[in-house]
Formats: C-alpha cells, sequence, structure tokens
C-alpha cells in the first residue's frame, strides 16, 4: 500500500518550450523609475498515446530589495509562492494534447539601476 515516486530522466514524449512574448514586453520610464514588463509563454504538448500527469514549474523574479517592486500579472491558473517566486502548474494532458501557459510579471525599479530581469 506504499507508493514510491522517482524519476528515470528526461521523457522525450513530453515537449516543453518557453518563449519571450515580445509584443506584451515592455519598458516604461515613470518619473524617477523604470518599469519593465515581460511576458513568457510555455507550451506543454503531450506525444504519447495515453493520458499524463505533469506539473511544470518556473519561477519569476523575486526581491529582496524595496526600492524594486516585483508584480505578477498573469498565471494562466498557476499558483504563485510570493516568498520563493515559484509558479506551478498541474496539468492532466489527453494524448497528442497541447497547453500554453502565460507568466507575465512586471519590475518597477529606480532610473539609476542596471538589472537583468530576462
Amino acid at each position: 500500500t506504499d507508493t514510491l515516486h522517482f524519476s528515470l530522466g528526461r521523457d522525450q514524449s513530453i515537449r516543453v518550450q518557453r518563449t519571450k512574448v515580445n509584443e506584451s514586453s515592455t519598458r516604461r520610464f515613470l518619473g524617477s523609475n523604470q518599469e519593465q514588463t515581460l511576458t513568457w509563454r510555455i507550451t506543454v504538448k503531450n506525444t504519447r498515446r495515453e493520458a499524463v500527469s505533469i506539473t511544470v514549474f518556473d519561477q519569476a523574479p523575486i526581491s529582496r530589495n524595496t526600492g524594486i517592486e516585483v508584480s505578477v500579472s498573469e498565471l494562466s491558473g498557476g499558483v504563485y509562492n510570493k516568498d520563493t517566486g515559484i509558479v506551478t502548474w498541474p496539468l492532466q494532458l489527453q494524448a497528442g494534447e497541447q497547453r500554453e501557459l502565460l507568466l507575465q510579471y512586471k519590475v518597477k525599479y529606480p532610473k539609476s539601476r542596471r538589472l537583468n530581469i530576462e
């Protein structure tokens, strides 16, 4: 009645692709601050002949500096942990099914700072 879960490596039948959506990624200057919005599209496709249950993880930036604010605006039904910045999507994919997930976040910081957000 006990269960043991372990990984046997990457499953070649599950395709995951993460791409930046340039149309909705912006950079604006607001007074003494700079605001950058980034949007990522995660495409998950099951090419197996049976349904699978998987969990997709991604991470939004987190800030320990009070002058830098991060806000997550789009999760596509994912669960966001504010302490770690990790976004989790538990998925049930049928055979041949493809699903698109969006992660969008906004970072506001002083103009004088140089940040690599991507």
